[in-house]
């Protein structure tokens, strides 16, 4: 059985990898600025000739862009529900025991 030391520095590795994933995926997004096309419509990206391909035949396609205030929920809510999952596994490593149990209580409750 590994040391509870251990299991606090995988703990901490994972909080600091899913961190830096996490801000370089906000960084992306908020990066981004909407560009208006020659026909009015929006499209990410800093160069606007990318935001429309050609298909096979030749015809351009034309690609819709969500709407920027969905694309930040989509992008913060992960965020929120990944320091959840963190807060709550910390809490599982780490109960909180009242001072009023005896000696040897913790080994019951595990």
């Amino acid at each position: 059985m590994l040391s509870q030391s251990i299991y606090d520095g995988i703990f901490w590795i994972t909080v600091a990898s899913c961190a830096v994933a996490q801000i370089f995926i906000l960084r992306a997004v908020f990066r981004v600025t909407p560009v208006t096309t020659g026909s009015g419509s929006t499209a990410h990206g800093i160069n606007a000739t990318r935001s429309t391909s050609s298909s096979p035949e030749g015809e351009p396609v034309s690609v819709p862009t969500p709407h920027r205030l969905t694309e930040i929920v989509w992008v913060v809510l992960p965020v929120v529900l990944l320091v959840l999952a963190f807060v709550g596994a910390w809490r599982v490593m780490h109960p909180v025991l009242p001072d009023w149990l005896p000696p040897g209580a913790e080994i019951i409750r595990r």
